[in-house]
């Protein structure tokens, strides 16, 4: 195999594979647990995981962020202590900002 048959060849496969690359650093992080105080001024979630109610960790958000309360669109103002969250966004440092909330009734 020759030099520009070998490149022809292979280039494709190496263009695939950084696409798959940066479609993996994409994706988005995410926190879930339960909504333990909401501050609706500084826009901010208090929540603590299921498996460890010690720890806390804060979600942010912003008016872009998708609120979804019991699989149908809903505000900020349906966040409620004790429900069950799952919030998708950017981890800045150990905080969320999310782009998404997803909420359901504790069980």
């Amino acid at each position: 195999m020759n030099r520009r048959s070998f490149v022809a060849a292979f280039a494709p496969l190496a263009i695939a594979a950084v696409a798959v690359a940066k479609d993996a650093e994409k994706k988005a992080d995410r926190l879930s647990g339960y909504v333990e105080s909401v501050d609706r001024n500084a826009k901010t979630i208090t929540m603590h995981t299921k498996a460890n109610t010690n720890v806390k960790r804060k979600i942010m958000w912003d008016d872009k962020t998708q609120v979804i309360t019991m699989d149908k669109p809903g505000t900020v103002a349906d966040i409620k202590d004790g429900m069950r969250i799952v919030a998708v966004g950017t981890f800045q440092n150990l905080d969320l900002m999310a782009t998404k909330i997803s909420l359901t009734a504790a069980k």
